[in-house]
């Protein structure tokens, strides 16, 4: 469905004289392709984060996949993104590796936008900044820094754990360079793009590259719409909290056209900047100088439903091994407030997550919230259905079928778990655990945690 009606930009071609359509056709193709373009470019900025009505009525998000056939997934997506991350969904892989941040070891430097919607840093192409590692298998490239905040320290992130937000949200994205030329491309295509989200905490201190761009002297610079300033000497590293741990899930962008192609990583930590930097911030303008002031916060999107998505972290859940939690978890247990464990013990949910929460906090039982997967103890059967006997195997197999025919399975989660069933066993006779560990990756479906292939050769 095409935008609007009297409230949709309207095209070029409409506006032009009676007369003046023959000398356009006479101009040839040329000039028809350029008033169509800044038709569909009109219409490709026609959204906003508040529905505001100045004249015209610009959809918010509950009106993106609506008014435009191009943004459909964002109301029929499945895998839409912000999410509320719930701790006691988090499921821990043993195999996610620490993220890699590749600066080169130089500074670099970027300009400065206020593009009406997000202050957002574009960094130049002189120095570029690489991720690596994490849940992801090919290099990223640093193409763009953008702020999310909130009219009150209460909101303003997009993402929200166990369902409280933060004052604001960095959103660092990549996009896949070693299979697309750039961001655009990369945004329309599976794996193309790594999003690393760090929640912004108000504090008396401030975060050293956050102070760079938030300082009086330079965000007064870009206080309306298209101001621009160019910043030069910043340390993306800097940027980063200082801890390993992170939160991962497959989502999609947060801006029309939401396409599902975004890897999300939440660091563990907040970083943190001043009062005064959070007031600077809320008096961006999204505007022009000719315009009304109309502050630029709350630019956020709801969350969306999470539905079967699995959502992965490397912290450790007081794991006595380092067994994949493909094993069917017991039941959720609580400790009392008495009994939490400190929060210096560095193997802790609770000494990890608690790092991200507000310091009021959530009550004590969601403070004190510990999943235990275990694997079975030494001797005995594991937890998965039994591998002895064909009739077994194959009543198995007729199982993952149902569930495959009645579409709670995909293909690849079908045949991901049906490899599950057997690694274990082939790992010990064959004894290819360390040749094939490093190799193998794990995802979630409605009947639990697998292993799936992740590419390389197997040595013999």
């Amino acid at each position: 469905m095409e935008p609007g009606s009297e409230s949709q930009p309207p095209s070029l071609l409409l506006l032009l004289p009676p007369l003046l359509l023959p000398l356009l056709l006479l101009a040839g193709p040329a000039t028809l392709a350029s008033a169509h373009y800044g038709s569909q470019r009109a219409q490709e900025d026609w959204w906003a984060y508040k529905e505001v009505v100045q004249g015209n009525f610009i959809p918010g998000p509950a009106f993106w996949g609506l008014v435009n056939s191009a943004w459909s997934l964002c109301s029929v997506g499945k895998k839409q993104s912000p999410v509320n991350i719930e701790t006691s969904r988090m499921i821990f892989d043993p195999f996610l590796l620490p993220l890699r941040v590749n600066t080169g070891g130089r500074m670099v430097s970027g300009t400065m936008y206020n593009t009406g919607r997000h202050m957002t840093l574009r960094l130049d192409k002189d120095h570029l900044v690489n991720i690596s590692g994490g849940p992801i298998v090919y290099g990223n490239r640093l193409e763009e820094i953008r702020l999310h905040f909130g009219s009150k320290d209460g909101q303003g992130s997009e993402h929200m754990l166990n369902g409280q937000a933060f004052a604001g949200e960095v959103q660092l994205i990549h996009y896949n360079h070693e299979l697309y030329t750039n961001v655009s491309d990369a945004a329309r295509n599976p794996a193309g793009l790594t999003i690393v989200t760090i929640f912004m905490k108000v504090s008396e201190t401030t975060n050293r590259f956050l102070d760079r761009l938030l300082n009086r002297d330079t965000i007064t610079r870009i206080a309306y719409k298209n101001d621009a300033y160019l910043l030069q000497g910043l340390s993306v590293e800097e940027l980063y909290p200082d801890t390993s741990s992170y939160i991962t899930y497959e989502g999609s962008m947060t801006t029309p056209p939401c396409y599902e192609t975004v890897t999300w990583i939440v660091m563990n930590k907040p970083v943190y900047i001043t009062h005064l930097q959070m007031h600077s911030l809320r008096l961006l303008s999204q505007n022009l100088p000719s315009q009304i002031f109309l502050s630029m916060n709350d630019n956020f999107r709801p969350t969306q439903t999470l539905s079967s998505r699995c959502v992965r972290t490397n912290i450790n859940f007081n794991f006595s091994g380092r067994d994949c939690p493909n094993k069917k978890p017991q039941k959720l247990k609580y400790r009392g407030p008495s009994q939490v464990a400190p929060a210096k013990t560095p193997r802790s949910l609770d000494a990890t997550v608690v790092g991200l929460l507000p310091a009021d906090g959530p009550p004590a039982p969601v403070m004190a919230l510990v999943a235990v997967h275990r694997a079975p103890a030494p001797g005995t059967r594991s937890a998965l259905p039994g591998r002895r006997g064909l009739g077994t195997l194959f009543f198995f197999l007729l199982w993952l079928l149902y569930l495959w025919r009645r579409a709670a399975l995909t293909l690849d989660s079908f045949l991901a778990a049906a490899f599950a069933f057997g690694h274990r066993n082939f790992v010990q006779l064959f004894g290819l655990r360390s040749r094939i560990g490093p190799h193998l990756r794990h995802g979630c479906s409605r009947v639990g945690c697998f292993f799936s292939w992740r590419g390389g050769n197997v040595e013999e």
